[in-house]
């Protein structure tokens, strides 16, 4: 039965069925069902395990050949789901935030354009305002 094959590939690897289902990319519960051949792995997920182990298919479909096609394979090297999930939604995040920055500095430009505006409004008010001054003291004088 493959269960049997499957806990002896996982013991090899000093992996818990919790690791080991994170590895290939199943839940904990759906992994021990395969290990206590309650189920049968899909042929994706046989796949998914020769890859992430360097497990020999043939080996674990009928228990004949080597287990490990040429050596055995450093699984911390291998990034688990979770891992690799987790870089995803970061470099998610990291476009948005990207994203964000550029909509502001975008903002930043129309307000420095904005700013300038009002500031060029307020310098003509107040001449107009220091040329009325002018002319109210002329006609005082007069």
């Amino acid at each position: 039965m493959i269960g049997k094959r499957l806990k002896t590939l996982r013991l090899q690897l000093n992996m818990t069925q919790k690791k080991f289902g994170e590895l290939i990319g199943v839940k904990h519960a759906i992994y021990n069902h395969y290990e206590n051949d309650i189920r049968n792995p899909s042929l994706k997920v046989i796949s998914s395990i020769a890859k992430s182990t360097n497990c020999n298919t043939n080996w674990l479909l009928t228990g004949e050949g080597p287990m490990f096609l040429n050596q055995k394979p450093n699984t911390n090297n291998v990034p688990a789901r979770e891992e690799t999930s987790k870089l995803k939604k970061l470099e998610g995040e990291i476009a948005a935030l990207k994203k964000s920055i550029s909509e502001l500095e975008k903002e930043c430009q129309e307000l420095d354009i904005q700013n300038k505006e009002l500031n060029n409004k307020l310098v003509h008010r107040m001449q107009e305002l220091l040329d009325a001054k002018d002319k109210l003291l002329e006609l005082s004088k007069a």
